[in-house]
């Protein structure tokens, strides 16, 4: 079974399936309960014989399935706020590991524009393959571009680190969409990592877009850069973290722009503002940069205590490593806030462990692991809200410990994050 739908013209065609590509729909019978399973919408389903005998699955049931519609429609601010979310989808590639990269991806920018409709950028950390069902063949493959293209972004970045290396195969995984015109782009990898970790064979780096927001005929001008720093706590984990950050803060200076106009940060800086603040103002300060008021309920962004991803990993603690910051040698906000947000989808099934280098469904042989989970990453997300109207003022980083029922001591991440 393979479940097929191709993009074109601004619009998802569910056509027939290509049975050649590897798929492990037990016993290749496919009912609607496969679109579900993606977080699809059935269309219908046929009997096929393919007469070749090198197809993966040469007879069964096959079906089309199709993407829903936005949930919300999209919600325009004034052209003077900017709100950035920046989400690390844990898209690793199955030949690492298994974790519903495909069933989680589906599913997430409908739970996120659900949210926050209203959202102009987003910034996407650890997208390795492409979200989705990106690594089918051209007749049968949606990426998370094309879903961003189908709910109004139409817009983004090339993915920082694209073209693999003979010592770092992998690209370094963040790209940015927005739903306004993206005027500029340009990226840098970093050549700071720390040699002893898998982040060594990463291209990890920082994305920059210039983006004009129009709405009712005034336009402003907004610079927002993307980034995922070193993971994994080394002996020069946090030093590497801070060079990273210098090499961002030259980037950055190295695009010219003026201070009348608006710079953002946004990403995972894999740095822990509840247990480590020190490093977390060593690295905003060599970016020359604030942190805005945080508000909201949720008090970390990998939550190890309550995010069902986790299973029987859980009660390992709760850390805060994703921000979305302004710099202050541009022009100042004189409103900000920084959100943290959980999406979440009803329940699903999915394998976290399997004897494959690919893609396996739950109930396959090759599963070895499976879970039900509505969270859709191993990381929340976070919201930047940056309001640059009339007024003068600013709101930075000011440590402000959470009360004793909301953060108790966490131990340190000892490894490297799944």
């Amino acid at each position: 079974m393979t479940l097929m739908l191709s993009y074109q013209y601004g619009l998802f065609d569910e056509i027939l399936c290509n049975t050649s590509l590897t798929d492990d729909a037990p016993d290749c019978n496919a009912d609607s309960s496969y679109c579900v399973q993606a977080g699809l919408d059935y269309v219908c389903e046929e009997n096929f014989d393919t007469g070749n005998p090198n197809d993966t699955c040469q007879t069964g049931v096959r079906v089309r399935c199709s993407f829903p519609d936005i949930p919300t429609p999209l919600v325009d601010t004034p052209a003077t706020m900017m709100k950035v979310i920046s989400y690390n989808i844990w898209e690793t590639r199955y030949l690492y590991n298994q974790n519903g990269q495909r069933e989680r991806t589906c599913r997430i920018l409908p739970e996120l524009i659900k949210m926050r409709p209203e959202v102009d950028v987003i910034v996407f950390n650890e997208v390795f393959m492409g979200g989705c069902f990106a690594s089918g063949s051209a007749n049968n493959q949606m990426t998370l571009r094309d879903i961003l293209t189908k709910y109004g972004f139409t817009e983004f970045t090339r993915t920082v680190g694209l073209v693999p290396t003979p010592t770092q195969p992998e690209s370094g995984g963040v790209f940015i969409a927005s739903k306004w015109t993206i005027s500029r782009e340009r990226s840098r990898v970093f050549e700071a990592t720390e040699r002893t970790t898998p982040d060594s064979l990463i291209q990890k780096g920082v994305v920059y877009a210039r983006i004009d927001k129009t709405v009712n005929l005034e336009t402003r001008r907004y610079h927002i850069f993307g980034t995922e720093m070193q993971s994994t706590d080394r002996r020069n984990s946090s030093l590497v973290r801070i060079v990273q950050a210098r090499d961002i803060y030259d980037f950055q200076q190295s695009q010219n722009i003026p201070a009348s106009e608006s710079v953002i940060y946004a990403g995972d800086l894999n740095a822990d503002r509840l247990d480590d603040t020190d490093h977390v103002d060593e690295i905003v300060g060599e970016l020359q940069a604030s942190i805005p008021e945080i508000v909201g309920t949720i008090s970390a962004t990998y939550d190890e205590d309550n995010n069902d991803v986790f299973g029987e990993r859980a009660d390992n603690g709760a850390f805060w490593y994703d921000y979305a910051l302004y710099s202050n040698e541009h022009l100042q906000p004189t409103r900000t806030a920084l959100r943290v947000l959980r999406p979440r989808s009803p329940p699903f099934t999915v394998c976290m462990s399997a004897v494959s280098p690919n893609p396996a469904y739950p109930e396959s042989n090759l599963c070895v692991t499976d879970r039900t989970i509505s969270d859709l990453s191993n990381h929340y997300a976070v919201m930047g809200t940056f309001d640059f109207g009339m007024g003068s003022g600013r709101q930075g980083y000011q440590p402000r410990p959470l009360s004793h029922q909301q953060h108790q001591p966490n131990r340190r991440r000892s490894q490297q994050k799944p």
